[in-house]
């Protein structure tokens, strides 16, 4: 298929538009060559489209979170014909009749000033032949110097939710093979068959014992820093048996891909927040917080001179502290005046519903632009995350808009994912041989006040008070797959 951008003006095949992007969560690479003792990259791979005289080019920004010391300071970065990193990722993806691999994905590559991440970078435009919308679904795939594939992940449309594995507290790895790592996917069951609060979490993970299965599950806790951050397991215990029996089995090299259906009796809405934590045998190995998700599009009002697309993740570090991590699109390249915030506000309808900054205390960390900074590249992308304080729990914060700013100016808006509700308080027990007060002759009974319309409230296992999230939003958020 011929992809020049004089043709597709005019044809019922389009590209996306500028600011249009793909996002891929960096996992372990896995074939019959992969190592557990080669070096290991997490992080986040954004692609974009722009033009290069009549082509529709790529280019791929990359930040790499973590890594174990390379064996150099470049190596591959590609789109690969695969659509899935728990089997081999085939060849380079480009259409033979318009270009050739020497002429768009071979001379791709990251760079580094030191062997040791995190770092970041943004690939130069390449033609590929393939459109934005052709290489959704396709994996992105890092090389290490010598060629070797490390990393792998599949490019979506970045709104799903998900948990970054790491060490569970107190765990300490003996090597690289037996340090966990990956992603875990999460939200509601989207099967036909699916039935309510039926959840699914994909899991593309290494580091844990060869052929060996053992747990994994999302438990009541909603942080993964001290012994007891991660809490029990997490199901509504009112309503049913606890159904975390839920396993993976790890290959032959301690690399784990598959899904998980299940069921823990509450909304998929109310997982959002809590840990997922993966066994591996009789130990706890490995631990991540599912994120909040705002997708931000264009702010009240304003008339779009950059436009600003993208998510704002949130995930709980402590009982005060939240991390922010984001991914943004549109914004004016090479530039570090951007800032995000949350606000007070619900909804994005209107500059007043929008609110103002959402703190708690004398003063407003949400000022310091040094902290809340939002550094663009070369080719207007951010990505990143800040730890922040601002006297307002996770759960307090859901439901609540994200704003992001250049130099000044309201952009962009969104909505975290989750609308909080209070638990109503239970129905006073009358003391044993009460006798029910007699009304007064002719007294009129009292109109009760119309209910107000709210989600059910349940209770975590842990007593705690759930929440619910607009299932419009969430829906889209989370039907998102990398398997």
């Amino acid at each position: 298929m011929f992809r020049n951008l004089i043709v597709l003006c005019f044809a019922h095949v389009a590209i996306a538009a500028l600011g249009d992007f793909l996002v891929a969560e960096l996992g372990p690479y896995f074939d019959t060559a992969f190592s557990p003792y080669d070096p290991q990259v997490a992080g986040t791979v954004v692609v974009t489209e722009g033009a290069n005289n009549t082509q529709a080019t790529l280019t791929l920004t990359y930040h790499f979170t973590s890594a174990s010391a390379m064996t150099g300071t470049t190596g591959g970065i590609h789109i690969h014909v695969g659509t899935s990193c728990g089997v081999s990722a085939g060849g380079h993806y480009f259409d033979d009749t318009e270009t050739s691999d020497d002429d768009s994905w071979n001379p791709v590559k990251w760079t580094a000033s030191a062997a040791t991440g995190p770092f970041s970078g943004v690939t130069g435009p390449v033609y590929s032949g393939y459109d934005m919308g052709e290489n959704e679904g396709h994996v992105v795939v890092v090389h290490n110097a010598n060629g070797t594939k490390i990393a792998c992940g599949k490019l979506t449309n970045g709104q799903g939710h998900f948990a970054k594995l790491g060490n569970y507290p107190g765990y300490t790895p003996a090597d690289l093979a037996n340090t966990p790592r990956g992603v875990v996917m999460a939200g509601p069951n989207m099967e036909a068959t699916a039935q309510p609060n039926d959840i699914s979490l994909e899991y593309h993970m290494a580091g844990f014992t060869a052929s060996l299965s053992s747990g994994l599950h999302i438990h009541a806790g909603m942080t993964c820093v001290g012994t007891d951050g991660p809490g029990g397991h997490y199901w509504d215990a009112s309503k049913g048996a606890d159904n975390w029996n839920t396993t993976y089995t790890a290959s032959a090299i301690g690399f784990g891909f598959g899904k998980i259906d299940t069921n823990d009796f509450y909304p998929w809405s109310a997982n959002v927040g809590h840990t997922v934590v993966v066994h591996d045998g009789s130990t706890k190995r490995a631990c991540g917080v599912i994120g909040a998700v705002a997708n931000v599009g264009v702010y009240p009002g304003y008339t779009p001179v950059h436009t600003v697309k993208g998510q704002m993740r949130l995930t709980p570090k402590s009982a005060t502290e939240n991390t922010v991590s984001f991914t943004f699109t549109g914004l004016p390249p090479s530039t570090t005046n951007n800032v995000v915030h949350i606000h007070s506000g619900t909804n994005c309808s209107t500059t007043d519903t929008v609110g103002g900054h959402f703190y708690a205390g004398a003063t407003d960390p949400w000022n310091d632009a040094t902290l809340v900074q939002v550094a663009a590249n070369s080719n207007g992308v951010a990505i990143g995350s800040f730890d922040i304080a601002y006297g307002k729990t996770f759960k307090e914060s859901l439901a609540h808009t994200v704003v992001v700013h250049v130099n000044g100016t309201k952009v962009a808006c969104g909505v975290l994912t989750g609308d909080l509700y209070v638990a109503p308080p239970a129905a006073p027990t009358a003391a044993p041989n009460a006798t029910a007060p007699t009304a007064a002759p002719n007294a009129t009974a009292p109109t009760a006040a119309a209910p107000t319309a709210a989600a059910p409230t349940t209770k975590e296992s842990n007593g705690a008070s759930s929440y619910t999230v607009s299932a419009g939003a969430i829906l889209a958020a989370a039907a998102v797959s990398f398997l």
